[in-house]
């Protein structure tokens, strides 16, 4: 299975999503398609993180959704706003972030016991405080879990 990226939702919720046709999805679960289901469909597997599992093959909750619907409800990690980071951060403390602007990610943020941490390029972990830059960027991306 390749690795999914991960999306941002307005929710919010952190979700990992791998295009995948309805059919495949089916038959990944096990399951037939309904008569009114295509198995051509375009859409993703989207794994909710943070949620129980129901599949052995995943460690969050995995269910399909359609192309346009998925497209119209999620942001990409790696576009992904200064306050979109931080809600994420919030959502899973399993969560490692960083900026495109940072020295190429050497400096990552992440929560602390409901603390923003910043471990910069000299391997310190100290308090982060937002410029105006940060505040604005939308270039804030999911490093790891």
């Amino acid at each position: 299975m390749t690795k999914l990226a991960i999306f941002y939702g307005s929710n919010p919720i952190a979700i990992k999503a791998e295009p995948m046709t309805l059919g495949e999805y089916n038959e990944f679960r096990g399951w037939e398609l309904e008569d009114d289901e295509e198995a051509l469909s375009q859409g993703y597997l989207l794994e909710l993180l943070n949620e129980t599992p129901n599949t052995a093959e995943y460690e969050g909750y995995v269910t399909w959704a359609d192309k346009e619907q998925f497209e119209n409800s999620f942001t990409s990690s790696g576009n992904l706003s200064c306050g979109h980071a931080i809600e994420l951060l919030n959502y899973s403390e399993a969560l490692t972030i960083s900026r495109q602007a940072w020295h190429q990610g050497e400096q990552l943020f992440f929560n602390e016991d409901g603390f923003i941490m910043v471990h910069d390029e000299s391997g310190n972990n100290t308090p982060w405080s937002p410029t105006q830059d940060d505040m604005s960027a939308r270039d804030y991306f999911v490093v790891g879990q």
